[in-house]
């Protein structure tokens, strides 16, 4: 199995996923196996500019998605944070978003919104109930949607630039900006909710 995974063609991080589930494999099965340590490369996150994210939230104008983007850029969610969103997390009149269903063991944590964001989900909120997920489609088709349309938009307005801005790199964003302006970064983890 390690000849496999060394012959393979993966990067080390993959390598290190594979042997980590064959182990737990091996283990279910009673067997011994120790896997192999790879040494991962590290890179630093991608950081898009602004004009490729607005470019992006304004290609899905008219979209239940425009409003789930415009929401991480201005709070740093994950994607997935997102996704728990309902109703009920949000204080329209106060312009605040409250995520009571923080991902990967993160702190809750309440944040400020604009009042663009206030108007592009107030349609939203009006069509869905209190206790349901505003937006109701599984995560991996909402990623998906987005990926697609994204490809399309890049094409497009001839910007593969935005071929690079995943979902993710809305929190790499609004974590980079808001270090710029603040220079505190005991501010930026409480932000990102990080423990």
């Amino acid at each position: 199995m390690e000849n496999y995974i060394d012959e393979s063609g993966w990067s080390e991080g993959h390598k290190e996923n594979v042997s980590y589930a064959y182990l737990d494999w091996c283990t279910w099965n009673g067997f011994l196996y120790t896997p192999k340590k790879y040494r991962r490369t590290k890179k630093l996150p991608y950081v898009p500019h602004e004009k490729d994210i607005e470019q992006l939230i304004g290609g899905f104008a008219n979209s239940i998605y425009a409003p789930f983007l415009q929401l991480l850029k201005e709070t740093g969610f994950r994607p997935v944070e997102a996704c728990r969103i309902k109703p009920g997390d949000f204080d329209l009149e106060g312009r605040k978003v409250t995520l009571n269903q923080p991902a990967k063991g993160s702190n809750p944590r309440q944040m400020r919104i604009s009042l663009k964001l206030v108007g592009m989900l107030l349609p939203l909120i009006s069509d869905t109930l209190t206790g349901e997920r505003i937006w109701r489609s599984k995560p991996d088709h909402i990623y998906n949607t987005i990926r697609i349309r994204r490809s399309k938009l890049a094409k497009s307005l001839g910007n593969p630039a935005l071929l690079r801005v995943n979902l993710k790199s809305f929190r790499h964003w609004k974590a980079t900006m808001e270090y710029h302006r603040t220079r505190d970064i005991l501010y930026v983890k409480e932000l990102l909710g990080h423990k």
